[in-house]
């Protein structure tokens, strides 16, 4: 599979859309002496065009223990459609920790991160379109390695299109097989929901437009988790009205996963209470319940408004009516007693 294109400008840390089979980065080749074997072209098979490279499959879960040996290998193929020459290197990967877009990322030393326990085969190679490199992979983890889940990537980045036109818009400029080590042993599934997104005040409306209610997972385990999740909506009266499913996904260890749930069909009116489910992969669950959403009719929310807009008017003119009025009884009272010239002596006593 195929990734997004990523920008030209090298940076210190990379980020990827989406967990995938395949992931696109920027990456410095190693310096390796043995060569790369190279499959051709199945006979009778056509490979398509797609202006990048796909890694073969685009993610490995190797079960590994604490000084054994692995040896496998990763492939990579050269749809670009004109030869190109592609280096190797080997990557930490992480989970994000903002629960951002971008689940995925690499750093040169990540926290749970096992490009060190791997070496490639060769460095660099030379494809044909449709040809496919095997980059042969030895890992070895470290004597009294932790139980838990461990992360690195072997990266292939194109270094020469073959003249081909290269356009960042165009042509993918590396493409990475993730590798998911899983040291066996005690094991914790534990997270928490976290970056709650909700709406307090929804107009139903004719228009059958979905709203949304998401929140982060953060994976704070020693494993990798498949989590799914829903949303449980109850009226006051604890009837359940509505539950929104999340797709399941997977978060890596010590990482955040955002998930989105999408309301359909609102009541017309009512207070309802949301509450978001994060299902593990052992089935324990994690809940978290939110404030309450108000569900109002559309045209009582225009009265609403225009009241809201409108009152402050007619209270100024109300009010200035009022010291006016005022104003104008004292202003009478004043000439009443300028008129009269006061009390006579008689009057006084």
């Amino acid at each position: 599979m195929v990734g997004s294109v990523l920008a030209t400008r090298r940076q210190p840390r990379l980020r990827f859309a989406a967990i995938s089979t395949a992931f696109l980065v920027l990456a410095a080749p190693l310096h390796a002496a043995a060569a790369c074997r190279v499959e051709p072209v199945p006979s009778g098979t056509t490979i398509d065009v797609t202006n990048g490279i796909a890694g073969l499959p685009g993610r490995q879960i190797q079960r590994i223990e604490p000084g054994q040996v692995l040896h496998f290998s990763t492939r990579f193929q050269n749809r670009m459609g004109s030869r190109i020459v592609m280096d190797f290197a080997t990557r930490d990967v992480e989970g994000t920790s903002d629960a951002s877009a971008q689940p995925l990322e690499l750093t040169e030393e990540g926290p749970f991160g096992a490009s060190r326990w791997i070496t490639t085969s060769c460095s660099k190679v030379a494809l044909e379109h449709g040809e496919t490199a095997v980059v042969d992979v030895t890992a070895t983890a470290p004597l009294g390695q932790d139980p838990g889940s461990y992360y690195a990537a072997v990266v292939g980045s194109v270094s020469d299109t073959g003249g081909a036109a290269r356009s960042s818009a165009s042509i993918a400029s590396a493409i990475g097989v993730q590798i998911f080590f899983d040291v066996p042993g005690p094991r914790v599934l534990a997270g928490r929901i976290v970056n709650v997104r909700s709406p307090r005040l929804l107009v139903h409306s004719r228009a059958h437009h979905a709203e949304v209610i998401g929140a982060a997972y953060r994976n704070e385990g020693s494993i990798t988790d498949a989590v799914s999740g829903q949303v449980v909506i109850t009226s006051f009266t604890d009837r359940r009205v509505a539950s929104l499913n999340m797709d399941q996904a997977i978060v890596l260890r010590g990482g955040s996963r955002q998930f989105v749930g999408r309301w359909k069909d609102l009541p017309w009116f009512g207070r309802f209470e949301p509450v978001i489910e994060m299902t593990r992969s052992d089935g324990s669950v994690a809940k978290r319940k939110l404030e309450p959403i108000w569900v109002i009719p559309s045209w009582p929310y225009w009265l609403l408004l225009i009241g809201a807009i409108a009152l402050p008017f007619i209270w100024r003119v109300w009010d200035r009516r009022r010291i006016d009025r005022i104003l104008s009884e004292h202003h009478d009272a004043d000439w009443f007693d300028d008129e009269s010239g006061g009390l006579d002596e008689h009057e006084q006593g």
